[in-house]
């Protein structure tokens, strides 16, 4: 019996040592895969802030021309106005100003 305790001693660490290997393999994979998900989580939040980062831009792009637009609205109302105060001060006052007061040129309303 003192011949087998060695052996046996030796097969139990033996067993021990082989299953904490598969552990250790385990934890590395396990670690790994934490890593590639943490990966793909910050690749995943750099996708949807590139995504925010154009839409933004296309709106920008939009809202720019939209100011543009109205700056050029802007100009032709005021060289209108220009011409009407022009053709005011031209004619004189007129003896139905208050008629005529809130009229743009080419605003006439049929009646």
């Amino acid at each position: 019996m003192n011949n087998v305790r060695p052996f046996v001693l030796a097969a139990v660490l033996l067993l021990l040592f082989l299953s904490t290997q598969s552990d250790w393999q385990q934890d590395k994979n396990g670690l790994e895969s934490r890593r590639n998900v943490s990966r793909t989580t910050g690749t995943e939040k750099e996708v949807v802030k590139e995504k925010i980062i154009v839409e933004l831009s296309s709106t920008n792009q939009k809202l720019e021309e939209e100011n543009n637009h109205l700056k050029a609205e802007i100009e032709i109302l005021k060289v209108r106005f220009q011409h009407c105060t022009r053709n005011r001060t031209l004619e004189g006052p007129s003896p139905n100003a208050s008629d005529s007061a809130g009229e743009l040129p080419g605003n006439h309303t049929a009646e």
